[in-house]
């Protein structure tokens, strides 16, 4: 009885460790992540009908490779990939090495 809940206490706390998202759906941003609001057909807008989210991390650091995550308005992740280029695209194409869609 004590392992399972000790196990359960950690396996919450991991998940609220590792969150991306507050309890309001807030996504959590550090200083050096990068952000774009996406249409339907995922071409970056200003505009405030915006279908997704797309944060790629660390993009104010030079790095070799850079983690893309894409979330949906509700703050449910869509796509988690990985790019060569800081804004996540080269020349308004999508040149992610690895994607997987959620």
């Amino acid at each position: 009885m004590k392992k399972t809940l000790l196990a359960l206490c950690f396996l919450i706390t991991i998940q609220f460790a590792f969150s991306q998202t507050h309890e309001n759906k807030e996504l959590e941003l550090s200083q050096n992540d990068k952000f774009y609001y996406l249409d339907s057909k995922s071409t970056q807008t200003k505009s405030k009908d915006y279908q997704y989210i797309r944060v790629i991390k660390d993009s104010r650091l030079k790095k070799e490779n850079y983690t893309v995550l894409e979330y949906y308005r509700s703050g449910e992740l869509r796509m988690e990939g990985t790019s060569k280029f800081y804004d996540g695209h080269k020349r308004g194409k999508s040149n992610l090495l690895l994607q997987k869609w959620h």
